[in-house]
């Protein structure tokens, strides 16, 4: 991006290539030089430098450290990428334009300073800058984008603006060491796999405003306890909180419509779920393996459980679907073998194959007319009729 057409191209004498733009003002394009360490000059032939361009200083294998003057307002795209050895940037607070992918595979940037004029974060803008232990966003940012943060693996603390509305796919994912994640009260969207991977984190808080979490969101943060939701989420999304294996506690609030598929596999320390009476649908594996599950309710509203639902879930002792419940999908409670009471209402219809198979009870009534396999149930149960 660029302020003006531009006039024409040169070289300095310290190796900075730059145009000048129609409007009199400087573009530094790209560097020729072997330094080590850059002070970006403010001028050049007597006119501001105002931009950095698209790739200016890209794979400069030598480039430690770059301070950017004050007259600079725009950093184009990938202007920093691939600069391996780089370690400080300072950037002015002059600028409010950072292009997507600035500092893409800066391995050992260490710490940054975003201006307050910067009110995005792009793609890609510190994607896989894992030396990075701390970073400081503007209050005036309001959308990080998809990867903005993604493989930042030294990441241990950042605090997200007040203003904020949206997060993108992948923009913290992998960031392994970060230790809280607070989702401020204007965010409305959080991407797929957003924070997946974040190894470190103990809990996940969210804002008020959260309607929508991409699938694999907040997957494999072994170290999360407690999931805070935001009272205005209306589905639980695929692989959301998937193999999150120190959860315990997570309520799901009254908005929600649809548990996803997989979204709490393999959470093996949560010890209760209810389902709240808005949830018509529970997908697939959606608490598959989840090994202390011991309180289980639903309230009015299910309708279908899915294929291997609550497979495996070995301290379940006992079941009350509600009166709404018309299928249970195969496997759905496969494993189950504290499972000793069940009550199935008379509205079910169909049971598939397998569904309760290792549980532990050994009689249950269904409706005459309700849909079953051979192998629906534990073998040498009695089957009654409503």
């Amino acid at each position: 991006w660029c302020s003006g057409t531009m006039a024409f191209a040169a070289t300095t004498e310290d190796g900075y290539e730059y145009s000048v733009l129609t409007d009199g003002t400087i573009e530094i394009t790209g560097y020729t030089g072997m330094k080590t360490e850059l002070v970006i000059p403010d001028t050049i032939d007597g006119q501001p430098v105002t931009e950095i361009g698209k790739s200016a200083f890209s794979n400069a294998k030598k480039l430690v450290r770059v301070e950017i003057p004050d007259s600079v307002t725009t950093m184009g795209e990938n202007v920093f990428k691939g600069d391996a050895a780089l370690v400080e940037v300072f950037m002015p607070e002059s600028l409010t334009s950072l292009g997507k992918g600035a500092f893409d595979g800066c391995s050992n940037l260490v710490k940054l300073t975003i201006p307050e004029g910067v009110t995005k974060i792009l793609e890609k803008t510190f994607n896989e800058c894992s030396a990075m232990t701390r970073i400081s966003i503007p209050d005036g940012v309001t959308e990080i984008e998809k990867e903005a943060f993604n493989g930042c693996s030294s990441l241990q603390k950042i605090t997200l603006p007040e203003e904020l509305v949206s997060i993108g796919d992948e923009a913290f994912c992998e960031c392994l060491k970060l230790e809280k994640i607070v989702i401020p009260d204007n965010v409305t969207t959080i991407g797929e796999s957003a924070f997946e991977g974040c190894a470190e984190a103990t809990s996940i808080k969210m804002g008020e405003l959260v309607d929508t979490i991409g699938e694999m969101c907040f997957k494999s943060c072994y170290k999360v306890e407690t999931v805070k939701l935001s009272p205005a989420l209306t589905e639980i999304p695929k692989e959301a909180f998937m193999d999150n294996t120190s959860l315990t506690t997570c309520k799901i609030k009254a908005n929600v419509t649809s548990i996803g598929e997989s979204a709490f596999e393999n959470c093996m320390a949560l010890t209760d779920m209810a389902i709240p009476s808005n949830v018509e649908t529970i997908e697939a594996s959606a608490f598959a393996n989840c090994k202390s599950l011991s309180a289980l309710s639903f309230k009015s509203g299910v309708t279908s459980i899915g294929d291997n639902a609550f497979t495996a879930c070995v301290a379940i002792e006992s079941v009350t679907f509600p009166k709404s419940l018309i299928s249970i999908g195969a496997e759905a409670f496969m494993g189950c073998s504290a499972l000793s009471d069940i009550s199935i209402p008379k509205n079910t219809l169909s049971i598939e194959s397998a569904a309760f198979q290792g549980c532990s009870f050994k009689e249950v009534t269904v409706n005459k007319i309700c849909s079953y396999r051979s192998d629906s149930f534990p073998e040498g149960i009695t089957i009654n009729n409503y």
